[in-house]
């Protein structure tokens, strides 16, 4: 006779925190929420996270080529940069032009 001990299967949301310092922990932490009228909705929930995040909400993305090679080409080069810089904010802009 064999014993077989089942372990129970961490939860996903608890993986995580064991990689993360523990100074992380030691205050609280409130984000500030841009001052929106009414409440977040999901329409408005990708604008409110950036907005939030960034600080950002009239900034717009602008991409512009003379063909769709050299517009594929410009927007390569943004996520290039992005990824160079460790900075996607520009990439997550809610407002966006694409243009040829």
């Amino acid at each position: 006779m064999s014993a077989v001990r089942t372990v129970a299967p961490e939860p996903s949301f608890m993986r995580g925190t064991r990689f993360l310092p523990t100074e992380i922990w030691s205050r609280s932490w409130t984000p500030s929420l841009p001052n929106r009228p009414g409440h977040i909705t999901l329409e408005t929930l990708a604008e409110t996270v950036y907005e939030a995040a960034a600080g950002q909400t009239e900034a717009q993305l602008s991409v512009a080529g003379h063909d769709l090679d050299s517009l594929v080409q410009a927007f390569n080069s943004l996520i290039s940069n992005c990824i160079s810089s460790g900075d996607f904010t520009e990439l997550l802009l809610s407002n966006r032009m694409f243009r040829m």
